[in-house]
């Protein structure tokens, strides 16, 4: 785990006392800087309402898949709903307005049909847990935040699914 120092007002560098490494000290919209021995002293990690990463969303992404503990559920396709936000610089992009330094969603929503076809997990959880982890991985995402439903599963309720946040907050 790294130190958490605030974001610094001013301008120019300084030098973390904790890791030796050079820190920018720049005003920045980011609240918390993770400063962890050996690690790149540019991640930036938001905290503060207001001071959050810019993100890409994808909403009700309607999937299928066998998934549940249960024989009865398995022996069909069940539809699962996705809501996903995952970190991204759009300063950078919209500032050169260049596609190849852009998230590419079409990329990301077929790589979310691959794995969600491809799993053989019995709890939401599971496959949550494994296709936030491959998302990260895949498209190098500082973090995301994903939310993995099954509509209609349960008598009086809508949904019933599971919210995870992984890497930085958004």
């Amino acid at each position: 785990p790294g130190l958490r120092e605030p974001c610094w007002r001013g301008s120019g560098r300084r030098q973390s006392a904790q890791t030796g490494m050079a820190m920018h000290t720049e005003p920045s919209k980011y609240a918390i800087i993770n400063v962890a021995k050996g690690s790149n002293p540019s991640i930036l990690i938001s905290h503060r309402p207001g001071c959050t990463m810019d993100h890409i969303v994808i909403r009700d992404l309607e999937l299928s898949a066998r998934i549940g503990v249960h024989a009865f559920e398995r022996r069909l396709q069940q539809t699962l709903r996705l809501q996903l936000k995952l970190g991204c610089d759009a300063a950078t992009v919209a500032k050169n307005d260049d596609l190849r330094q852009a998230l590419d969603y079409q990329a990301v929503v077929d790589f979310i049909k691959d794995f969600i076809a491809g799993s053989t997990c019995a709890l939401i959880e599971t496959l949550a847990d494994g296709l936030a982890s491959a998302l990260l991985q895949r498209f190098s995402l500082p973090g995301l935040e994903l939310e993995l439903c099954k509509p209609n599963i349960m008598p009086g309720t809508t949904e019933v699914g599971i919210v995870l946040r992984r890497g930085q907050p958004l």
